[in-house]
């Protein structure tokens, strides 16, 4: 939550202080490099996956050997991520012109904005990993809590100052000293047994290039819509994107904390091999994850806009009010989500060689339809293209997994997520019914407890109705555990 409340911070400043171009130039750059990311070539899954076991069984020489030679390879990476940053650096002021800066000043920003990915490959990752393995998630989220602060509270002093936004990125970048004085003091506490240094064996990562395939997906959803808006619209329009994209990475970060934890107790239970108990603890997952995500979206459509417009008010050199474009990020968004189960699913088991195929798929599908459909569509025809590429992955999953990992009937699934649509379309007529105003952030705040609270009953409801004995299930889990 800390996270989601500094995430809407920072470009408010940017576009109170600097305007739309300069937020859409910031949001282009960091797209941009985001696709760099791919230069890990799978390494962080491969790495994760290989640890469930030795962590498990508490053997310290294979874990020592696995992290040391993912620190390895991080660090060859690394150095090729730095390359890249600077040959974007010289190209990318080629690329767009319609800012107030130069073009040298565009080409240091770029150098400036992927620092964070360096500090990334050469400090983080090789703890990120160990970590998310051994489920302390918690160890990242504090560290990058405390970085993130840090960093926003530096840029928006800078700002408000009268720096330029060069100047006031370069400043900020000194928060990032945080993540090495963290991890070296926790690491000497927690793990004086493993060694980082140990000799590299790169048998231990034969998985690496199949995850490849996960990453570069993930690297395309999250900067294809980005880089060519920047291609075909202009830096207004892709600051417009990135407003809407704050809300909804927001959302898909809240999301994400139900996520993360859980990689490593479904990937136990498979490979315990009992189908039982894999069956009923997923089972009980994904009617909760299904009943939130349809709550979650149903609130998000009748309120992204009223807030979006709110948050940029007063901004007059482009238009915010985008209800044609907020529908599709909103579908899209929870087309992403409703795969998420099963995704999770495939990591859980190591299914990176199995899905490539379906995975370069929908890959294919996501640049030639986002090709095709931006220069006639702009921004809409983008993330409808991203729309029907993860719309084909659902679809794909919802049979794989089944098949695959969990023996269940895939129409389950199937009937589960077509309830999602129809209770969202369902709870989004309804709400629209009502007179809501939203001149004020209060004003917005007190609809948005009215739709979230009615939307709740309304989901609850339906789900007791169509899935009782599931949503039993998850009652007595969570009074079991409380």
């Amino acid at each position: 939550m800390t996270l989601l409340v500094i995430g809407f911070i920072l470009p408010k400043v940017i576009l109170t202080v600097y305007g739309s171009s300069i937020n859409g130039l910031v949001s282009s750059i960091r797209q941009f490099i985001s696709y760099f990311d791919v230069v890990e070539a799978g390494l962080g899954g491969a790495a994760i996956y290989a640890l469930y076991k030795p962590l498990a069984e508490k053997d310290d020489k294979t874990v020592s050997a696995v992290v040391s030679t993912a620190r390895h390879y991080y660090n060859l990476v690394g150095c090729i991520f730095v390359g890249l940053v600077f040959l974007l650096a010289v190209l990318y002021p080629f690329i767009t012109n319609d800012c107030s800066l130069s073009r040298l000043d565009v080409g240091l920003l770029v150098v400036v904005v992927g620092m964070t990915g360096t500090v990334q490959f050469f400090i983080m990752a090789k703890y990120r990993v160990l970590f998310t393995a051994d489920q302390r998630l918690y160890v990242l989220s504090i560290v990058s809590i405390l970085a993130i602060v840090a960093n926003t509270a530096l840029v928006v002093y800078m700002a408000y100052s009268g720096a330029s936004i060069l100047v006031a990125r370069s400043v900020a970048l000194a928060a990032l000293i945080i993540y090495p004085l963290f991890f070296w003091l926790y690491v000497r506490k927690h793990y004086r047994h493993i060694d980082f240094h140990a000799k590299v064996d790169k048998s231990l990562l034969e998985q690496r290039w199949s995850v490849f395939y996960l990453k570069l997906l993930g690297a395309t959803q999250q900067g294809l819509p980005v880089v060519l808006a920047t291609i075909f619209t202009s830096l207004l329009e892709v600051s417009v994107f990135a407003i809407y994209n704050m809300v909804i990475k927001g959302i898909t970060g809240i999301l994400g904390i139900f996520i993360n934890n859980l990689f490593p107790s479904f990937g136990d239970l498979i490979a315990s091999k009992n189908t039982k108990r894999l069956q009923q603890a997923y089972t009980e997952f994904e009617v909760f994850y299904y009943m939130m995500i349809t709550w979650v979206f149903s609130c998000l459509f009748v309120l992204i806009v009223p807030f979006v417009k709110l948050f940029t008010r007063g901004i007059e050199d482009t238009s915010y009010d985008r209800p044609g474009f907020a529908f599709l990020i909103t579908l899209n968004c929870l087309i992403y989500n409703i795969k998420i189960p099963q995704g999770m699913l495939v990591q859980s088991a190591g299914l990176f060689r199995t899905t490539r195929l379906q995975t370069s798929i929908q890959l294919v599908i996501a640049v030639l339809a986002c090709c095709a459909l931006a220069p006639v569509w702009g921004l809409n025809g983008i993330m409808f293209g991203m729309l029907l590429s993860n719309a084909y992955r659902a679809v794909d999953l919802a049979f794989y997994i089944p098949r695959h990992v969990t023996k269940l009937t895939p129409g389950i699934s199937i009937a589960r997520m077509l309830r999602v649509l129809l209770g969202v379309t369902a709870v989004v007529i309804l709400l629209n019914q009502f007179n809501f105003h939203y001149n004020h952030y209060l004003q917005w705040l007190y609809s948005a407890i009215i739709v979230s609270t009615s939307s709740v009953l309304i989901v609850v409801l339906l789900n007791i109705i169509l899935d009782r004995q599931a949503v039993a299930a998850i009652v007595r889990r969570i009074f079991r555990r409380s």
